[in-house]
């Protein structure tokens, strides 16, 4: 078979077979004819090979090397490629990640602080009690505050799995003329154990100041309260 290709007339010699995935849409010919065609004379080809393990890479690189017909040729690792093509593009989204985070997080303190504040008051007659009854501050604060990081534990557990079982393995992707950036999300352990951490130190930050309003109070007014 034959196909038209930049007004030429290009002959089939073979079709590449990857199962069906992206890689079959690739075009392989010789460089310095494609070049031609479409007046790109400062393009490469690039040609992917699978080794059986990733200790072979340097045996690889040394044998390209020493050849003088590869002279020309880059070895580059896959994952190293792509960092180059969108290492900017993940930069970014790592920053704007953490910028969001750290801007939703101080949000958060607030409200918690608040909501916090509330609960405190109306529990102010028994912590007063306890505290009557010979437990310390330091007692009755830290009982309240593990109390909190408890409900903030669970509440974080709750939403994080419901995220996993929902976008867990989700895909998504976006292309520009001549890039394309594709990404899949991924809630293993490692993430859920950073986001229960950030939701420990949120709580942690957001009871500092209500915990010290209710215990430096006066016990006699808090009493009669």
């Amino acid at each position: 078979p034959r196909i038209a290709l930049q007004g030429g007339d290009w002959q089939v010699v073979g079709h590449l077979d990857a199962n069906g995935n992206l890689w079959e849409s690739e075009l392989w010919t010789d460089l310095a004819a494609l070049q031609a065609a479409y007046n790109r004379p400062g393009r490469v080809s690039s040609v992917w090979l699978k080794l059986d393990s990733p200790e072979q890479m340097p045996a690889l690189e040394q044998a390209v090397r020493s050849d003088p017909r590869l002279q020309d040729v880059r070895v580059v690792r896959q994952i190293d490629y792509y960092q180059q093509q969108v290492g900017f593009v993940s930069r970014f989204v790592r920053i704007a990640a953490a910028g969001i985070s750290v801007l939703m997080g101080a949000g958060a303190v607030l409200a918690i602080s608040t909501t916090l504040g509330m609960a405190l008051d109306k529990r102010r007659r028994e912590m007063a009690t306890l505290r009557a009854l010979g437990f310390n501050n330091l007692a009755v604060g830290g009982a309240t505050l593990l109390d909190v990081l408890m409900v903030g534990v669970l509440a974080t557990l709750g939403t994080v799995l419901l995220v996993r079982f929902l976008l867990d393995g989700a895909s998504f992707g976006t292309s520009s003329v001549n890039q394309a950036v594709y990404a899949h999300f991924v809630i293993d352990a490692s993430v859920i154990g950073i986001v229960l951490a950030y939701s420990l130190l949120l709580g942690l930050v957001s009871s500092v100041l209500p915990l010290r309003r209710i215990m430096k109070g006066k016990l006699v007014d808090a009493l009669k309260d």
